[in-house]
């Protein structure tokens, strides 16, 4: 078996559950999202579908996957992520 950093032990540490298990949340995808729904092509609608949902399903997970020019600044500054949830921002081109 291959070790790992300790940095990388705790980076898993912080988005897994108290059972070890990982539950993310994962809204990064905005291309695959405007494609399965047209109504998704302004960058105000897709984001506030992703608050939306953020906000209903974040606390049953352990991670959240947003996009920084899409939805994550919004979800954070409208506090949709609980603080004992761990969020990342997905590059541009997600």
């Amino acid at each position: 078996m291959r070790q790992i950093t300790i940095g990388k032990l705790r980076g898993l540490q912080q988005i897994s559950s108290r059972r070890g298990t990982i539950t993310a949340l994962a809204l990064d995808h905005r291309q695959n999202l405007r494609r399965a729904n047209p109504t998704f092509q302004a960058d105000e609608e897709l984001s506030r579908f992703k608050v939306g949902v953020t906000s209903l399903l974040a606390k049953c997970a352990t991670a959240v996957l947003l996009n920084p020019e899409v939805s994550a600044t919004q979800a954070i500054a409208q506090r949709a992520i609980p603080p004992a949830v761990n969020h990342y921002r997905a590059g541009a081109g997600s």
